[in-house]
C-alpha cells in the first residue's frame, strides 16, 4: 500500500514536472508587466491585508476593500489600475473559506448552510456578504470608505469581465476553522492535550477534504463564466511554522503541517494546470512572530497581533508575495 502510494505520488509529481516546463515563464517586474482593463481578486484576510492597518502609514483595513499596500493593492498599481479606478474589484473578506465564495457565486454545495457558516464567519461579516451579493446595504454593513480607493464589488459582473483574477484561499478552509473549533473544544476537555490534538488533526483532515473537493469546482464556475481571463492562483504557506507545544523546545512541532501545505499546493498546480491558470508559489512565507507555545495559546486563546500569533503576512510578506505573482504575469507586448 504504501508503496503503490509513494509510485502515485512520485508520478503527481512528475507530470507536475512535465507541464511547468511547458508553461512559459514570463518573470515580468512592476516596470514591464502586462497592463489590464479590469482585475478582481478573490481572498480571505491575508489579501485583505489584515495587519497592514498598523504598520501603512494612512493604512486600511475593511472587507470588499482595496486596503493599501496589500498585495492585490501592488498587483492592480502594476498592471495599470490606479487608485481612484473602479476597475478594481476587491472580492476579499475575512474569515471566508472556498464553499464560502461559491455561496457568494450562488453556487453553494448541496447541504450549505449559510446561518451555519454564519457562526464561524460572524453576523457582522454575515452582513457585509449579504450586502455584495443582493448588491442592497440598507444597515450599513460594508464601510466602503473613500470612493477614490474602493468600488462597490458585483461578484457576477467582477468575474464576468475582468481580464485578469485573483485568487488566495484556502487558509480558513484547512488551518483557521479548525483552530476555532479547537479553541473551543479545548475548554469542553479542560485542555487535556492529547484530546486538543486529535480534534484539531481531525479538523484539519476534513478541512483538506473540503478544499480539495471544492477549490477545482470554484474555478470551474469562474472559467463558465469567463474562459478568456489570465487567472492566477496563490498557494499556501504553512502559518504554524514556528508552534512549538512547550516553551523551549527544539523542535517546531508546526512544521510537520508543512505536508499539509505541500500536498495541497501540488494539488493547485495541477488544477491551475487543468483550468489554464497560473500557480504561484509563495511557501518562502513564515508568519509574523518568533514562536508560539502551543499550550499558553490554548490556555489564552490564539489571538491576532495583540495576542502574539499572526498568521498573517507582514508588509515585507506582501511585497514578497507581489514579486512572485508578477513573475508570473506577461510582460507587455
Amino acid at each position: 500500500m504504501k508503496k503503490n502510494l509513494k509510485k502515485a505520488l512520485s508520478l503527481i509529481l512528475a507530470i507536475v514536472m512535465v507541464f511547468s516546463l511547458a508553461v512559459p515563464s514570463f518573470a515580468a517586474t512592476k516596470d514591464d508587466v502586462k497592463q489590464y482593463s479590469r482585475f478582481t481578486m478573490i481572498g480571505d484576510s491575508v489579501a485583505s491585508g489584515f495587519g497592514l492597518q498598523n504598520v501603512v502609514e494612512n493604512g486600511t483595513y475593511n472587507h470588499f476593500y482595496r486596503n493599501d499596500q496589500s498585495f492585490p493593492d501592488q498587483i492592480a498599481t502594476a498592471v495599470g489600475i490606479e487608485r481612484g479606478s473602479a476597475n478594481y474589484h476587491p472580492l476579499t473578506c475575512a474569515s471566508v473559506r472556498v464553499i464560502d465564495f461559491l455561496y457568494m457565486m450562488d453556487k453553494a454545495p448541496e447541504g450549505y448552510d449559510f446561518e451555519v457558516a454564519s457562526k464561524f464567519l460572524g453576523s457582522s461579516i454575515q452582513r457585509k456578504i449579504d450586502a455584495v451579493m443582493t448588491k442592497e446595504d440598507p444597515t450599513g454593513a460594508i464601510d466602503y470608505g473613500d470612493i477614490d480607493n474602493t468600488m462597490r464589488a458585483d461578484v457576477t459582473e467582477s468575474l464576468t469581465n475582468s481580464d485578469l483574477i485573483g485568487i488566495e484561499l484556502g487558509f480558513n478552509d484547512v488551518f483557521w476553522y479548525p483552530a476555532s473549533i479547537t479553541l473551543e473544544y479545548a475548554n469542553e476537555v479542560d485542555g487535556d492535550i492529547a484530546k486538543i490534538l486529535v480534534k484539531f488533526l481531525s479538523l484539519i483532515f476534513d478541512g483538506c477534504v473540503q478544499f480539495v473537493k471544492y477549490y477545482p469546482v470554484m474555478l470551474e464556475e469562474i472559467r463558465k463564466v469567463n474562459p478568456d481571463a489570465d487567472i492566477f492562483l496563490v498557494g499556501m504557506y504553512n502559518p504554524a511554522t514556528n508552534i512549538t507545544i512547550n516553551e523551549g523546545d527544539k523542535f517546531a512541532v508546526g512544521k510537520l503541517f508543512n505536508i499539509v501545505t505541500g500536498t495541497l499546493n501540488l494539488l493547485t498546480r495541477l488544477w491551475a494546470i487543468k483550468y489554464d491558470c497560473t500557480y504561484v508559489d509563495v511557501t518562502d512565507l513564515e508568519p509574523d512572530i518568533a514562536g508560539l507555545n502551543l499550550m499558553e495559546a490554548l490556555n489564552g486563546g490564539l489571538d491576532f497581533r495583540d495576542g502574539g500569533w499572526d498568521a498573517h503576512p507582514s508588509l515585507e510578506g506582501h511585497n514578497l508575495i507581489t514579486k512572485q505573482i508578477l513573475r508570473k504575469l506577461p510582460e507587455k507586448k
